[in-house]
Formats: C-alpha cells, structure tokens, sequence
C-alpha cells in the first residue's frame, strides 16, 4: 500500500512543537501542593519564578517512597548506586516469614501422629548433611503436613535432638514473595533470595538454627519469572554456606528437577509412603479429639474406622492416605453440624418444595385465561391444580411439624454438648477457655448437669410424641460418612434398610419385567448382585461381580447392562460400555482400555462396565483384564491404583453363535409343536403342517451355516465340537410327519362333511362318513400325541445340547486363566423367540404411549394378533436380532396413526385399534371416547342409588355399552349431570 505525502507548512509545525512541550512540561512538574503528598525524595527542584513559578521539577526517575518500584531499586545494590540511593538490604524472613515452631508452642498447628521414621530421617538430613531437603511423596500423603505440623511439633517438643533445641522452622512462601511489590523486575526476586540466604547466615552467626520451609520446589525451577535461575544457585550457595532449606514436591517435580536437571547434588530426597491403616486411624482419632476439645459434637470411633474403610475404595480419587480420609472426617463432621442447625437438611428441602409447590399453583391459575374447555390442556390443567392444592396442605402440615422438631433437637442438642464440656471441667479443673475453676464453681457443676439432663428428658419426651424415637445427630457416626460419601459420589452405601433387602430378594422379577425370554441371565445377574450388596462373598477384594455372557448379537446382552445399572444405582448414567472391537490394533489397545476404565471408575465406582465382544481384544489386554478380575484395583498410566471392587463387570462374547443358531431353531420348532399338542388334546383344528415344514428346512440351514462359519472364522472343527443334528422322528418321510399329513387331512375332510347338507336318502350314509373319518382321526389323533412328547424332548435336548457345546468352545477359545476369573459360570443368551418378540413389540408401543408428546392424548392403542405377529417376525433375523424392531413399529404403527390423523384429528381418550388386512396394509379404527377422572367416578358410584345405574352411566363415559334407546337418553342425561358436578369441582 502507497504511503501518503504528507506536506507541513511552518506554521503548522510549530504548533505541533509548542503542544510537544507543552505534555513534557507537564510530565516533569509536579502541581503547586502536590509535592508536600507523601514523602518527597531529595532529587526534586523548586521552580523560583517565571512561567514554571509554583512548579516543582521532578525527574523521570524520581518516584514516592510508597512506589514498589523503588523499594525494588533500593535493595538492589547495582540499581541503588546507579541512581545515587542508598543500598538498604531488606530482612525477608521478618517481613515474610511464618514461625512454625512458635505455633507448634501455643498449640496453633494441626493434628499429627505418626512418621516418626520420615522425622527422623528429615532431622538427620538437616544435622548432618550440606545439602537441602525435599520431602516428596503422592497428593495425599500429607508431605506437606510432615513439615509444618510435625518437624514444628518435633523440635518445639521434649523429642527434638539436642543439637536442633531452639531451632526456628520458619515458613516464607516463595509464591508469596514473588507477588511482592518490584519482583517482576528482572534481577528483583534473586535480590530477595540473596537476601534470604543472608538472613539464614546472620542467624547462623549469632549461635541460631534457622530452617527455612520454602515451599513448593516449581517455584523457584518453573522458570516463569525471570531471576528464577539465578535464585537457584544463591539457594545452592546458600546451603553449601550452611543455610537449612527445605523444600515439597511430588513425584512428577521430584523427577523433572532432582532425576533430570541433577538439583540432586545439593538437594536430599526423603520420600512419604502413604500411610497405613493404623496412622490413617491415629490421625482421625487425633482430629476428633482436637475437635471435641473445642467444644463440638461427641465422635464415635466406629465412625473412624467406617472412614478407614470407606474411602480407599470411594474416594480415592482425592489422592493417597491420610488426606483423603481426614477430608472426609471434616466434611462429616461439617455435615453433623449443618444437620443440626437444619434438621437433617428436611426442613430446607420442605421450605423449597413448599415454595415451589406455591409458584407452580400461581403460574397454573394465571394459565387459565389461556385455555377454554375446549383445549385438550384445559383439564389436565385443572386436575393439577387440585392436587397440587392438596399436596400443599400436606407439605404444610409436615413443615410445621419440622420446624418445632428442629428446635427440640437443636436445644437438646446444645444441652448434651454442654452436659459433655461440664463434665471434661470437673474432670480438669478448667472452663471452657482454659480459665482455672474456683472451689465453688466446680462444687456447683453436679448441680447444672442433673438440671440440664432433666430438661432433656423433657425434650425427649416431646420429641417422642412428635414421631421422633431416634437422635442420628448426637454425634458423629458411621450414619453421617456413609451419607456425605453417597452424596459426594451419587451413589448409594448406605446400610441395606428393609425396602434395600426386599429390592435385592425380587431382583428376578425386577429383571423379568424388562429384559424378556432369559431367565437364565438374569438369575445369575440377580444373585451375583445380592452376593454383591450384602458382602456375602469369599473374596472382597475383587470385583463384587463378573460374569461373561455368550449370545447372539441383537438379543439384549447390552440391555441387561443397562437394567442392572438403573436397578442398583437408580442411573443408567452409572453404566459404562466399553466395544472391544475397537481394541483391535495390540499396540494401543493396553493402553486406551486402561485410560477408558480409570478414568471412568475414578469418578464412579460403583458402575457397571460392560466389555462388549470381548473375544476381539488381543491377547495383551487380557493380562490387563486378569489383575482388574482378580485384585479389584487396576494401575493407571501413571502408576496410581484405581480400585474396581465396587464394580460389576459384565462381559459379551458372540464365540459359538454358531451353535446357539442351531439350539433357537430346535427351541421353535419344540415350541411350535407344544401348541400343536395342547391344541391336538382338546380337538382344535390346526393347519400349520407348512409352518413346521418351514422350522425344519431353517434348522437345516442354520446347520450347515454353522459348519462353514465354525471352520472359517473360528478354525474349529465342527467334527470336534459335535454339531447337533435333527432327529430323524422329523425327516420328511418319517412316521411323525405321516401322522401329522393324516390327521391334518382328516381335519380338512371332517369339516367339508360337516359343510354338507345332504339330502334325506344320503343322511345315513352321511353319518356313516362322517363317523369313519372321525374314527380315522381318532387313530392319527392317538399316534401323534403318541410321538410328541418324544419330538419335543428330543428337540429341548438339541437346545440344551447346544448350549452347553457353546460353553465348552467359549472355554477352549478364551484362556483358561480368563474364564476362571469371572465370578459366576458363563451364560448363554437366547435367540428371541416369536412369543418374546410379541411382547417387545407390546413394550414398543407403550413407550411411544408414555412419550412426552403422546402421553397428553392418552390414547388406547389396540394392535390385532396378526399385526403384532407380522411385526414380531419382520423385526427380527439372526443377523442383527431385535434391532429392526423399533424401525417396524414405527412404520407399522406410528405412521399409520399420523397418517389417519390427517383427516381425523386425534382426540384425548381416543381407543385407536390397528389390524393387518389381507394387502398388508395396517387399517386405523378410531374410537372417541371421553374419559372422566377416577374420583368423579368414585363420587357416582356413591351418590347414585341404584348400583347398575352407576355402572351404566360410568361404561358411556367410559366404555361404549350397547343400551335400548330409553336407556341410553337416560344415561346420557344422567352422564351430562355428572359433567356439571364436576366442573363445579374444578371452580373450585
């Protein structure tokens, strides 16, 4: 782009100099009054006359005493003789400092027990050693809390080596310091460091031992300020002059710096483990008693120990012990307190859903100037309203009642704590504040505490009128950490109440409501999870289940995931499924599975993870698998253990559905011909002799498929595995199918005769025909019940053979070491059988009913046998299973409906029936009906006198009943009184 010439004139150009001056002048002179603001340095000039008279001259480099900047300049010796200042070297430790071996004196530190071989260690590195110390060790461990509670504690106390007796631990957080005023300056924060070092030499000079805790080690080596290197090595000559230092770091820190950047030469390593049980335990005793000291609520030790035990496998995403658990007996404690300010947290859940309840009534009474009784959301509306008015009143009942509950339990729980510090001061000698008691004071201490304990009584007592026989907030127990977990984690582990043990002891027919047809699966699942929730197991430190599922694909494997998670955690959100098939590539696969299940059950322990086609990973990640199976914790990319004993793990394989193919189509057939014998027996014609004909020819099918699959994909020899074979009772030619064409036949010929009107001369011969082919019938009818029963047994016998072959090739495909790993036997998943898949196709259309757009019309969907028959079979094939169902249903059911509705709106309460006519075209039969609430109904049914009236005028507003025409103008006139009672109601 061309610059533009831009030509001056004099004139112009001198006013562009006079305004230049002009902002100069400004800048360098300070206005009349101003220089007597702060302190005013020495290096300023008083104007005597002139234009300037008033003005004091004041250099650029001229600043107040208040500017950080110059307190920067003052304490750097080159900048302070650069700019004629005097060099004043700042004392860092007095300014910045913390002493923590005063605190540790007058008992200002936190609690800490234990490490006494880390103390020992950490003193010997500060006697004997010229170098620094680092202290490092996992988030948790309380490296940190080594340092400034217990190396303070350890040298203010009667333990502290004689050679460290008077030695100052101080604290200057280098954070901090760099935050200070004139640190962003380049060579500042080494100035401040150098000082540091000094102060550490003064203190050495005068006969002191001064350790100075700097803090984090990245503060000085992150290199993010500048000076940052060259405080390292002042720190470096500092120790190597005698100055005790000390630093924190964790393991990614002691690695980069100490490993990799060789600060090892002047810098000593003490590592923290983390901690054991006892300490986790010695600590949380120490907490409490600090606690109950200052005068709050009493602990019990089983709640400690339920800490113990609770967070390794909860909460250990918070890092190693013993932080996590004192964190966590903080926060029950904290939760102790706020219950009982609060009322268990019910009264404020009370207060909102009261207030909620009010705005919700509000906004629906404004609605109403919205909505004519025409709109189909006029009355529901309505009804709403009135049962929102009813449940305010109870909430408002039950308020009340909690609110005077909480007062009684906050004054009894006052008196108890009292009760509890009067009697510690009679014991002491002391008051609350430590002051000493008079003879008369403590003389006077039985006396409160009887006085105090009968008013409790009196508490109790009222409480116990009020409902109340429990006080869970007395004190702290196993109650209180069991709730903040669940709350804290969104899980359940709480102890097993009775509604808890009554879920557990009918998981099957939870089960059986939603996943259809495997009663096998789910009773396995179902025990392997009550094992599971009531500890009942032999081996608590694995997983609480594990089980592997081989099956077709499409037939629900993934469901039944999904259910157990909603069962058990109320959440399918806690279940987690994992696709094997994209662990293909032996390189990755290890890892990535690794990062997928740490990560996951980090956050959410207690889960279920589904390993879906297990039998794809490489053999590598199955090593990984065996340690998670089989020592409930799995080790993450960073080398931290992530626990899975909370876990149920559900694993999918589709290893010999080849055989199972075989197995579904000897089960059909079996079931095919139960129906037959049950219809055969009482005399039912049947005509479905192509039906059977067509499960044979499919068994036959299925059976050399699953030969060449066998040989293709898992290199198994059919020969070795024993592919099962028809029976030949069911070869074409066989005496069974002879039967079968004979009575069939029979059938046929039978109800032509029956057709027939013959004339008076044929009637004899007639009967006499009819006669033979029912004694005929008779004979095919003998011979084929005859054979069922052995058809059946020997077809259930090829579906329970199959089965087991299934299994034993499962076993020879996957390691031994793998299978022995899970919890329960494997289990084979069914094909769906057409019984079962009507019946999904029923829960389909329920779903679709109770759809939020659906549901307000409150239609009854009616589907015909047929269409429900023709759907189960077009829905379903081997290849992918049940996954076209839903794709059918809604082109069969959903489609249709919208459709008729083009030309007849749909209206609430309409009966919609759907048939299959010969053409394959689902026929829509609408049926508007109004739908009267039940309590209206109730009211009928009482005020009316004449019990059939009632049922009469309830089956027209309900169910259309055929009635003569006096009758039904009665009922209609009868049914329009009723409407007028109940939109009185509603005004209402």
């Amino acid at each position: 782009m061309a610059m533009k010439k831009i030509n001056l004139t004099p004139k112009t150009f001198s006013v562009i100099a006079i305004l230049c001056l002009s902002l100069s002048a400004q800048s360098l002179l300070a206005a009349p009054g101003d220089e007597n603001k702060g302190t005013q340095p020495a290096t300023t000039t008083q104007s005597k006359g002139g234009w300037f008279s008033g003005w004091t001259w004041k250099w650029p480099w001229t600043r107040d005493n208040s500017d950080p900047e110059l307190e920067a300049r003052k304490q750097n010796p080159d900048l302070a003789a650069a700019t004629g200042m005097t060099f004043v070297r700042e004392n860092i430790v007095e300014k910045n400092g913390d002493d923590l071996t005063v605190k540790a004196k007058n008992g200002l530190t936190h609690p800490f027990v234990g490490r006494i071989a880390e103390l020992q260690q950490l003193s010997t590195s500060i006697l004997s050693s010229e170098k620094g110390t680092v202290v490092y060790g996992d988030s948790g461990v309380g490296s940190e809390a080594l340092i400034e509670d217990g190396l303070s504690e350890y040298l203010a106390g009667p333990d502290c080596p004689s050679r460290l007796v008077g030695s100052r631990l101080v604290k200057v957080d280098l954070n901090l310091l760099l935050a200070t005023g004139g640190s962003q300056l380049r060579g500042v924060f080494e100035v401040k460091i150098q000082n540091l070092m000094l102060d550490a030499k003064d203190a050495a000079a005068k006969g002191e031992t001064l350790i100075l805790y700097l803090g984090d080690l990245s503060s000085i080596t992150s290199g993010k300020v500048e000076g940052s290197e060259g405080a390292v090595k002042y720190i470096q000559a500092g120790i190597k002059s005698g100055a005790k230092v000390i630093f924190k770091a964790d393991f990614k820190q002691k690695k980069e710096f100490l490993d990799d950047r060789k600060m090892d030469s002047f810098l000593n390593a003490i590592k923290v483990e983390p901690g054991q049980a006892d300490l986790v335990l010695d600590a949380l005793i120490a907490n409490a008693e600090k606690d109950m000291k200052a005068g709050g609520p009493r602990v019990y030790t089983g709640a400690l120990r339920a800490i113990r035990e609770l967070v390794p496998t909860y909460m250990r995403d918070m890092g190693e012990a013993p932080g996590p658990e004192i964190d966590v007996y903080h926060a029950a404690y904290d939760l102790l307190l706020r219950h009982r300010e609060q009322g268990s947290g019910e009264l404020l859940d009370l207060k909102y859903e009261f207030e909620r309840i009010q705005r919700e009534i509000k906004s629906r009474e404004a609605d109403r100037q919205f909505l004519t009784r025409d709109d189909l959301d006029w009355k529901d509306n309505e009804e709403k309203i009135v049962d929102l008015r009813a449940k305010e009143k109870e909430i408002e009942q039950k308020l009340q009642k909690t609110i005077e509950v909480s007062k009684l339990m906050k004054q009894y729980y006052a008196n108890d704590d009292q009760i509890r510090m009067l009697e510690l001061s009679q014991q002491t000698g002391k008051g609350s504040k430590g002051a000493v008691l008079n003879a008369a004071e403590i003389a006077q201490i039985p006396n409160t505490i009887e006085l105090l304990k009968q008013t409790n009584l009196t508490f109790k007592e009222k409480l116990s009128k009020l409902g109340i026989t429990e006080l869970k907030d007395l004190y702290l127990s196993e109650y209180h950490v069991r709730l903040y977990i669940s709350k804290k984690k969104g899980l359940k582990i709480e102890k097993l109440t009775t509604s808890d043990q009554k879920m557990l002891a009918d998981l099957e027919e939870t089960f059986s409501k939603t996943v259809l047809g495997q009663d096998e699966a789910t009773s396995t699942a179902a025990a392997m999870i009550r094992r599971g929730e009531s500890g009942f197991r032999l081996s608590p430190n694995k997983p609480k289940g594990a089980m592997l599922v081989l099956g077709p694909t499409g037939a629900g494997k993934t469901f039944l995931g999904e259910t157990m998670a909603d069962v058990m955690f109320g959440s399918q959100k806690k279940f987690k499924p994992i696709s094997c098939g994209s662990l293909t590539d032996p390189q990755t696969a290890k890892n990535l599975l690794i990062q997928w299940l740490t990560s996951y059950l980090r956050e959410n322990p207690r889960s279920v993870v589904l390993l879906d086609e297990i039998e794809k990973m490489p053999p590598d990640v199955f090593n990984f698998l065996l340690e998670a199976l089989d020592k409930g914790e799995i080790t993450d990319l960073d080398g931290r253990l992530v626990s899975c004993r909370e876990a149920y793990f559900l694993a999918t394989s589709n290893v010999g559905q080849e055989l199972l193919f075989i197995g579904s189509a000897a089960r059909d057939l079996a079931l095919e011909l139960l129906d037959d014998e049950a219809k055969i027996k009482v005399g039912v014609k049947i005509d479905n002799i192509d039906e059977i004909t067509r499960l044979v020819a499919e068994f036959q099918k299925k059976r050399v498929e699953a030969i060449q699959k066998m040989h293709q994909r898992l290199e198994v020899s059919s020969e070795t595995v024993g592919v099962p074979k028809l029976p030949e009772m069911l070869a074409d030619d066989s005496i069974f199918f002879d039967a079968l064409r004979g009575y069939v036949n029979q059938m046929k010929t039978l109800a032509l005769l029956n057709a027939e009107t013959p004339s008076e001369a044929d009637a004899e011969s007639h009967r006499q025909k009819i006669a033979d082919v029912e004694s005929t019938l008779n004979q095919w009818r003998d011979n084929l019940l005859e054979q069922l029963p052995e058809v059946r047994a020997q077809l259930t016998q090829i579906h329970l053979g199959a089965k087991g072959k299934a299994i034993t090739l499962a076993k020879q495909f996957f390691r031994k070491e793998v299978i022995e790993r899970f919890s329960e036997e494997p289990v084979v998943y069914n094909f769906l059988s057409i019984q079962v898949l009507r019946q999904l196709v029923e829960v389909e259309v329920e779903k679709f009913k109770n759809s939020p757009e659906v549901k307000n019309y409150k239609l009854e969907i009616v589907l015909s046998d047929e269409l429900k028959e023709f759907i189960a079979r077009e829905g379903y094939n081997p290849e992918s299973g049940a996954r076209l169902l839903k794709r059918r249903v809604t082109a069969l059911i959903i489609d249709p409906i919208l459709s008729y509705s083009k030309n007849h709106p749909l209206e609430r309460g309409m009966r919609v029936e759907l048939d299959l006519p010969q053409e394959l075209k689902v026929a829509v039969k609408a049926d508007k009906r109004f739908a009267l609430p039940q309590r209206a109904l109730d009211e009928l049914f009482t005020r009316s006198a004449d019990a059939r009236i009632a049922e009469v005028v309830a089956g027209e507003l309900n169910e259309p009943i055929p009635l003569e025409d006096t009758q039904l103008s009665f009922v209609k006139r009868v049914a329009k009184e009723i409407r007028v009672i109940f939109d009185r109601d509603m005004k209402k």
